[in-house]
């Protein structure tokens, strides 16, 4: 039961995942000045981010399941750059909290 409810659960999430990556492509084309650009930028590479996540549960979930899925070996990438966009998403929402 627990993973078919992170399979549905995976499914469900890409959804509003979808409209904030539209939501920020439309805010990206009235930006006004750098700062704009920069958070509209950080909003998809947070959107990418999270998509890759719901990936990884989907694959998790359907791996559990007994679910055959196609099998790509892929180099894996450092951490360092996750990590920073994760600590400058904080920043920048301290920052928009305080004003």
């Amino acid at each position: 039961m627990r993973e078919q409810f992170i399979a549905v659960l995976g499914h469900d999430l890409r959804n509003p995942l979808a409209s904030i990556s539209a939501g920020a492509r439309i805010l990206d084309r009235t930006v006004q000045n750098e700062q704009e650009h920069r958070v509209t930028a950080m909003l998809q590479s947070t959107v990418i981010r999270t998509s890759s996540m719901i990936d990884n549960v989907l694959d998790f979930a359907h791996g559990r399941l007994g679910v055959a899925s196609p099998c790509s070996a892929t180099p894996r990438k450092p951490l360092k750059p996750d990590r920073e966009q994760v600590v400058d998403e904080l920043r920048m929402g301290s920052r928009a909290g305080r004003s």
